[in-house]
């Protein structure tokens, strides 16, 4: 019975060290709902960790798409505590518009964009229309859907998209692991903000890699203990930099706004040490220096 309950505890504890740590392209796997749409729906979905799947059936065999046809769809993120995610969309497009002439989708369209409005510099937006594949990622945490049919209507299925969450950066790490800047070795969104949670006794920053917008300090790395001090990092200089604290400590990883950016971000190693006596006794001998 003993062996059973230091078994039990050994494995929660190995299951609840850190958070996993995703690259751009390893997406959140969860369930699939399918959500069916069609002329005339104006929709809100959240989306948490499982994927949505966006069916268009406003075709007729027949008749095609009719004019007029309308679908608003916005999607949010539920983000999970100090975790940020974006949005990933996949899938296809099918319809034809004899007014839409060069490709300028002036008549029938499919807008999938994360702007608030015409006036936001830091959003994107893809405007497709015909026959194609839809690949759109963002890091905002809200996008709009928004599917048209010009005044003659359009032939064909229209679209399927599927929605999947991304994890782009934060959470709550208790053991060694490696963190970045969201997209790391691509260059990092704008306007974002990342925030890590570390436990430990004794916490060590070495910084493998550091290219941050250079201009007045605008992206940065704060660096917060809350057994008091803090750090800010911000200069190429960064790199290699190893830094110790007594733990635990908040990460706080900030960009500015502006209209693109071209830098890499940040790739750090954390290392954590704890004591042995911090620990129960069943489980100390199981700790893994």
């Amino acid at each position: 019975m003993i062996l059973h309950l230091v078994v039990a505890a050994a494995m929660a504890v190995a299951t609840t060290r850190a958070w996993p740590i995703s690259p751009l392209g390893d997406y959140l796997r969860g369930e699939i709902e399918n959500q069916n749409v069609t002329c005339g729906d104006d929709l809100k979905f959240w989306v948490h960790k499982d994927s949505i799947k966006l069916n268009f059936l406003g075709s007729n065999s027949h008749l095609g798409i009719p004019a007029g046809c309308s679908v608003k769809i916005r999607v949010d993120v539920d983000d999970l505590s100090l975790e940020k995610y974006g949005l990933r969309f996949t899938g296809s497009y099918d319809f034809k518009d004899p007014l839409n002439v060069n490709d300028e989708c002036s008549s029938s369209s499919l807008t999938i964009t994360d702007m608030d409005d015409e006036q936001d510099e830091t959003g994107t937006k893809n405007v497709t229309c015909g026959h194609g594949d839809v690949s759109y990622h963002t890091s905002q945490d809200s996008t709009n859907v928004l599917f048209l049919a010009g005044p003659q209507g359009a032939t064909g299925l229209g679209f399927s998209l599927l929605v999947e969450p991304h994890y782009l950066c934060g959470g709550h790490i208790t053991t060694s692991t490696t963190i970045s800047s969201p997209d790391y070795p691509e260059p990092y969104p704008i306007d974002i903000g990342c925030f890590w949670y570390i436990q430990g006794e004794e916490i060590t920053l070495r910084f493998l890699d550091f290219d941050l917008y250079p201009k007045k300090c605008n992206d940065l790395v704060e660096v917060q203990s809350l057994r008091g001090g803090n750090d800010v990092f911000c200069a190429s200089k960064v790199d290699g930099k190893v830094k110790k604290y007594d733990g635990p400590i908040y990460i706080k990883f900030r960009s500015s706004k502006r209209r693109e950016n071209v830098n890499k971000g940040f790739n750090c190693k954390v290392t954590i040490k704890s004591s042995k006596k911090s620990l129960p006794n069943i489980l100390s001998k199981f700790y893994e220096e």
